[in-house]
């Protein structure tokens, strides 16, 4: 067992974490029937939370607000279900830490410890659950706090809307911890990370069961002990008493300690901020939407106010279309330019900025070309760049949302190919793209495994206009191939969004952005077109619908993971810092 009094450096004892990207500092709580009515101690919940998490946002969430954090359709699949009341919350709250990432609380746990104090040396695996409540089930589901792109959370959300897909009534009330041990015991990476994840248990002398008798008693010389010096983070409570407590009942006084405020007050200060990026202009590809996605709703779980200038039909809950040609700049405190490379002949992109000059600007996983460079152009007051400026940061794609998918796939017999071509990149000059002989390589080896393998190919499209799919169904085209080869960027991160093995050939001598980006994830196959030839693709090809690598994949995916968190918390400590209009 793990023990949290690690060092007397912080208030408690608890020791801060330090020197990795932090869970999200958001909290997500839950009352169905709506705050103004919920029990007392439901309310003291809210405020042990709110008061000992000074700088978290704090979301209280009913039937009604849910709307701003949860997709109309996904929202209505889960509410309009036949689904017990305690598996709605259950469905909640893995879809808010996929989407969001941060903590879920349970509207009866008492928050005992700032989360600040303890809780990231905890979550360093990208996620943390209390440990074995019972013997029957390995975790707790009341206090879970995950990164965004947590493994165990992808897999548990997708195995719970599998499980509820044309189903009624649950088979056991504890159906979510059930399948949690399910996926523990099938799934070999996500054991890998519970088995790193340090332990704290779920049983200890402040977790209560409905109606438990030591609620009405008076505080015993441990509860005592407890609440003036609480070595422990989470109390968890229950709202199910038979009959009254007393005043001087143990229950009682754990409410006066949850409301108990902090000397110390932080004032949060959210800001308006406008999201931008190529599909301003009405284009775009799915990297650059779902890039977009992932910087818009960070910043709406933070509490900033949010607006996206898309002139697709793109809707986020919680957030504002707007068209940037004529909403006044005023209404913003900075705005933010996402994903693709920022060149100084792009008319489009160019009126933007200048119509927004005036604003703080930053960009976020953008490429700039070297200052020498005939298109080299920064506009922006801070960049987090995935190339090109000071420090390489992540891009951010890989943890935008994904939709809620109740039916299991189905794989096809015969192994299918998936093509994603670039075409050709003027920017980077006639001499150096090699897009022509890329094409030609990628579609010889395509046939070449056809022939052997008797494979299925299939050509996707990424650009949203160009395409005859949604983008969901662009994802899906992904999702059902067994291989990706692709000359772009875009299309690899789309590969390990689906979990598919991938090529990634740069169709720009010596390399551009295909090469230098991809490398940095530890993916070996990744290519420069000059330096291959059609067999050594072909055998790379049959290599991974034979074997592909599925370790080496989600490694590979980790780290494009940690790469984009780490850029999104840059982004919201600068976006924090900028000044309120």
């Amino acid at each position: 067992m793990h023990s949290i009094l690690s060092s007397a450096n912080c208030p408690g004892g608890i020791k801060l974490a330090t020197n990795f990207v932090s869970v999200p500092k958001v909290i997500w709580l839950l009352w169905l029937q709506g705050w103004e009515r919920a029990p007392e101690i439901v309310q003291a919940s809210q405020d042990s939370w709110s008061n000992r998490n000074l700088g978290w946002k704090v979301w209280l969430l009913d039937r009604d607000s849910l709307a701003t954090v949860i997709p109309r359709d996904q929202l209505n699949w889960i509410l309009h279900s036949n689904i017990p009341l305690e598996a709605l919350s259950d469905l909640i709250r893995l879809e808010l830490l996929h989407r969001y990432g941060g903590v879920w609380a349970d509207a009866t746990t008492i928050c005992s410890k700032p989360l600040d104090y303890w809780l990231n040396q905890f979550v360093q695996e990208g996620f943390f659950a209390f440990d074995h409540p019972g013997p029957d089930r390995m975790i707790s589901t009341w206090f879970l706090a995950a990164h965004r792109g947590s493994y165990i959370v992808e897999r548990w959300r997708e195995a719970a809307a599998h499980y509820w897909y044309d189903r009624g009534e649950r088979d056991e009330y504890f159906w979510l911890h059930k399948l949690f041990g399910q996926i523990y015991e099938t799934d070999v990476h996500f054991k890998s990370i519970w088995n790193s994840v340090p332990k704290i248990s779920a049983v200890h002398q402040f977790h209560f069961s409905p109606d438990s008798p030591s609620l009405y008693s008076p505080p015993s010389p441990v509860h005592n002990d407890g609440l003036v010096s609480p070595s422990l983070p989470v109390f968890k409570l229950t709202h199910k008493l038979s009959r009254p407590t007393r005043g001087d009942s143990l229950m009682n006084a754990i409410i006066a300690f949850a409301k108990q405020e902090q000397i110390t007050k932080i004032s949060l200060s959210y800001r308006r901020v406008l999201v931008t990026w190529y599909g301003s202009f009405g284009h775009g590809t799915i990297g650059d939407l779902r890039s977009m996605e992932s910087v818009v709703t960070h910043l709406h779980a933070l509490g900033h106010q949010v607006s996206h200038a898309t002139d697709l039909d793109v809707e986020i809950p919680g957030c504002r279309r707007v068209n940037w040609r004529t909403v006044d700049p005023v209404l913003f405190d900075c705005v933010v330019f996402v994903c693709g490379p920022i060149i100084r002949s792009h008319i489009q992109s160019s009126r933007l900025f200048s119509r927004f000059s005036s604003s703080c600007i930053a960009g976020v996983g953008v490429s700039l070309f070297s200052p020498d460079h005939l298109n080299y152009y920064n506009p922006f007051q801070a960049v987090f760049a995935r190339q090109g400026a000071d420090k390489d940061y992540g891009d951010v794609a890989i943890v935008a949302p994904k939709p809620l998918k109740t039916k299991r796939l189905q794989r096809k017999r015969n192994p299918r190919i998936g093509i994603v071509l670039r075409g050709k990149q003027a920017e980077y000059g006639e001499e150096r793209c090699l897009w022509a002989e890329t094409e030609t390589l990628v579609l010889r080896t395509a046939w070449a495994v056809t022939n052997n393998m008797q494979a299925e190919i299939r050509a996707i499209e990424n650009h949203l206009v160009h395409s005859t799919g949604s983008p969901d169904e662009i994802e899906q085209h992904y999702a059902e191939c067994d291989l990706i080869l692709t000359s772009r960027f875009h299309g690899a991160i789309e590969a390990l969004r689906s979990g598919v093995p991938f090529i990634a050939i740069d169709q720009i001598k010596g390399g551009a952005k295909v090469m230098p980006l991809l490398s940095r994830l530890g993916w070996h196959h990744v290519y420069k077109v000059e330096d291959v030839n059609l067999d050594t693709i072909a055998e790379a090809a049959s290599s991974l619908l034979s074997d592909p690598m599925r370790s080496q994949l989600l490694a590979a995916g980790n780290e494009a993971i940690a790469r984009a968190n780490e850029t999104l918390q840059s982004l919201s400590e600068w976006v924090a810092g900028v000044s309120v209009r």
